[in-house]
């Protein structure tokens, strides 16, 4: 389950991906800040891609139940029995378009950071949204 992503400019993929949100972005003249480079953290806004070439940014995460916290993970066994996932799961599915993410290993010291990547290639995390 990952908590953080990260993107790298320099993938091509990745750089048309941010060119097409922020064009969007101009046309309606949103100063909305989002991130399009580095590590990504959850309530970050972010470039999703919602349909065959259509991009738009998005804040990662859904509002907790006690209104300060922001979830970020569905387990796919249950998601779709959950109140807060089932309709944007069956509804409203996107894709994240990412370079790598991160995952941490429990150690006696604390946490060890790991990044996952596949060299040259742009990642695709699944993802749903809210209306």
């Amino acid at each position: 389950m990952c908590g953080r992503y990260y993107i790298e400019i320099d993938d091509k993929e990745l750089e048309e991906i941010t060119k097409k949100v922020q064009e969007r972005l101009r046309e309606e003249e949103n100063q909305l800040t989002i991130k399009l480079a580095g590590e990504v953290f959850p309530s970050d806004t972010v470039p999703v891609q919602v349909g065959a070439d259509a991009f738009t940014p998005m804040k990662w995460g859904f509002p907790g139940f006690r209104g300060n916290e922001i979830l970020i993970n569905a387990r796919s066994e249950t998601a779709h029995e959950k109140k807060t996932f089932a309709e944007s799961l069956r509804e409203r599915r996107c894709v994240i378009p990412a370079s790598g993410y991160y995952e941490w290993q429990k150690t006696n010291g604390g946490k060890l950071k790991h990044r996952f990547y596949v060299p040259d290639r742009t990642l695709y995390l699944a993802g749903c949204w809210q209306a």
